[in-house]
């Protein structure tokens, strides 16, 4: 029998349940825990840590610093979610300390979230992005921001960017239901600690291009075998564990380059900024 790989993600009960399953559609073996009294052997048994600050609580931002410790000394993947950081000072705080302490592979928040983290004003919603539009110095700050944190930035919305010291990569698949299911973002966090717990550093990039593409073009799949958002949802988990990577490969839409002009035109052609 192979052993599948355990993926520790830390997070809040509103997802918890739509997350592990999307872990185990894809191969995976989700553990949920956040006692303080076995978080850190858990995690030591894990193949990566994913962590996620939506509804936080004390109690569960410091399971969250017992685990990155372990995640770190081990030098397991860690996938950092930034949700609610851009509307919340205590999440934004906290996100800030967990990166300096633990250095977390990926770091991942809508447009709003990102901006947050970089000290930009942001016109966030809630959990729910109010930026669109990005700017040649907002992108070179965050590739600034990953050489000095050694580790990779995703952005999610209409179109994703990835960021990391070598450049940037925009993906533009996905349906807009994505949006009108709660926790889909979360989702995508569990799968990405799936995929990274499988690559070195070196091939970060790759990983999450593959993570990010198999959520948003199982999400084109479900769209056109749906008629609501329930049978969407449904549907949804069914292509997680059926697609292949020549579907994906033949759907993916994706745009790289180095410099931040040529992202700033590419977001103004295909967009809704």
């Amino acid at each position: 029998m192979i052993k599948k790989r355990l993926i520790h993600y830390i997070t809040h009960p509103i997802v918890m349940t739509d997350c592990a399953n999307a872990i185990l559609a894809i191969g995976g073996s989700p553990i949920m825990a956040e006692h303080h009294a076995e978080v850190q052997d858990i995690t030591a048994k894990a193949a990566a840590l994913v962590v996620n600050l939506g509804n936080i609580t004390d109690y569960r931002m410091q399971a969250i610093r017992l685990s990155g410790q372990v995640a770190l000394e081990k030098r397991l993947p860690i996938v950092l979610d930034l949700t609610g950081i851009a509307v919340s000072s205590l999440r934004r705080r906290f996100a800030h300390d967990f990166i300096t302490m633990f250095s977390p592979q990926l770091v991942k928040g809508n447009v709003s979230e990102i901006l947050a983290l970089l000290a930009f004003t942001t016109q966030a919603n809630g959990v729910d992005t109010g930026d669109n539009h990005l700017t040649i110095e907002q992108l070179m700050k965050m590739r600034s921001f990953c050489q000095s944190h050694s580790c990779t930035l995703l952005l999610t919305g209409e179109i994703d960017v990835i960021v990391d010291f070598r450049g940037f990569i925009c993906l533009k698949n996905g349906s807009e239901k994505l949006t009108q299911v709660t926790g889909t973002g979360c989702l995508l966090s569990g799968i990405l600690g799936y995929f990274l717990s499988q690559v070195t550093d070196l091939e970060t990039v790759d990983a999450v291009v593959k993570a990010v593409g198999l959520l948003t073009i199982a999400s084109e799949y479900a769209d056109k075998n749906s008629v609501g958002l329930g049978s969407f949802k449904a549907s949804l988990f069914d292509y997680l564990g059926n697609l292949n990577p020549n579907q994906i490969r033949e759907k993916l839409v994706c745009f790289e380059s180095q410099i931040p002009q040529d992202i700033v035109m590419y977001r103004k052609k295909n967009c809704h900024e």
